[in-house]
């Protein structure tokens, strides 16, 4: 039996693509919406990724300015006990040096001659009192001349007044110092004597201190040779050490932290 197919076959054709694009359409749709949603995810796991390596980074960071601030504390404490040390040893070094100053003072110091006021600024020393004579001005210029422990007598002023019937003149004069007295000492020497004691009392009571002889004398040292023997080490040094070892182990345990962080942070 022959059978006969009276259907446009065209349209059906047609049909047929159209049914394939459509089904073409949406496979490329859902692949598209796919690929989209993919890179969606991927790209915000990277950005939290980054986050919480910038997060840690911060972290880190932070600890090691706090770090910083611990060693520049210690960087400013030694500076201090080095300060401390340095007074220290200077002091050690010139211990002696105002009693052998006041003893000086005292030893060249003629009959007559009554002081009213000792002042050192720096290495100058300002020394005002009263005279019976300008003679014994003279005498005294002279004795602090000849002194080892002194320099350069300059007489600044003097002035001759009568009071009583008794002349006396009152002087002011200048002389440096070699005694190699502390700078902390600069200003603060002075020493007023009550006008009409006799000046052989400063002697005895210097003596009652238990000074030491005078070591050798300034002028008469050789060139190149020190005044006094440095001071030897003690529990300064010691600490210096043990500040200076606390100080390393801090920037070293600094280094390490950083050197880490930025391990962690590229291995993220």
């Amino acid at each position: 039996m022959i059978k006969i197919n009276l259907l446009d076959w065209r349209a059906a054709r047609r049909e047929k693509r159209r049914q394939q694009f459509m089904a073409m359409f949406v496979l490329g749709l859902v692949a598209a919406v796919g690929v989209v949603l993919l890179g969606y995810l991927l790209m915000t796991g990277a950005v939290s990724n980054q986050q919480r390596r910038n997060e840690y980074l911060r972290q880190q960071i932070s600890e090691i300015d706090q770090k910083i601030k611990e060693i520049e504390e210690l960087e400013k404490v030694k500076q201090n006990l080095i300060a401390r040390m340095g007074v220290i040893q200077e002091l050690q070094a010139s211990r002696s040096a105002t009693v052998h100053f006041f003893d000086e003072i005292v030893n060249t110091l003629p009959d007559g001659i009554t002081l009213t006021l000792i002042k050192q600024v720096g290495d100058t020393v300002n020394i005002e009192g009263l005279a019976e004579s300008n003679g014994r001005v003279s005498t005294y210029i002279k004795n602090l001349e000849a002194s080892p422990w002194f320099d350069d007598p300059k007489l600044v002023v003097i002035k001759t007044s009568e009071k009583n019937k008794l002349r006396e003149s009152a002087f002011s004069l200048q002389v440096k110092n070699l005694t190699k007295a502390t700078k902390d000492e600069g200003g603060a020497a002075a020493a007023p004597a009550a006008p009409g004691s006799p000046a052989t009392k400063g002697s005895s009571a210097l003596s009652t201190l238990g000074s030491s002889p005078l070591p050798p004398s300034p002028k008469s040292a050789a060139p190149g040779s020190p005044a006094s023997a440095a001071p030897a080490p003690g529990a300064g040094d010691k600490a210096k050490a043990a500040l200076d070892e606390m100080t390393e182990k801090a920037k070293a345990k600094t280094a390490t932290t950083a050197e880490n962080a930025e391990k962690a942070g590229a291995g993220k």
